[in-house]
């Protein structure tokens, strides 16, 4: 091999290492790119489904809300009602007064 022939061999080889490290730099950056899109696309994706999921559940816990609140008040509505007919008026007062209980009777006649 004479030296002509040895330095075009080490040139060639030399610009093919050259081409192999730019085909590796825009390689990873295509990679880079890739994976830069791909997750901003999933991230928006999911963002997307939050979103969907959030606007179905705020108006649900609204009014789950309210009708919780609706059923607590029928349910103190209720209570009142059955306190106000099993205890009738003055039936704690009247030991206090002295007085007998409504609907007992001390007298035998009666």
């Amino acid at each position: 091999m004479t030296e002509s022939q040895r330095q075009l061999a080490w040139n060639l080889f030399v610009e093919a290492r050259k081409e192999i490290l730019e085909y590796q730099r825009i390689r990873t950056q295509i990679i880079g790119f890739k994976i830069t899109f791909v997750s901003a696309g999933i991230g928006l994706t999911i963002l997307a489904i939050m979103l969907a999921i959030y606007a179905l559940l705020v108006p649900l816990a609204a009014l789950s809300g309210l009708s919780a609140a609706a059923i607590l008040l029928l349910i103190m509505l209720l209570i009142y009602d059955i306190r106000k007919y099993r205890v009738p008026s003055g039936y704690f007062t009247a030991e206090e007064d002295g007085g007998e209980r409504p609907g007992e009777s001390t007298s035998i006649l009666s």
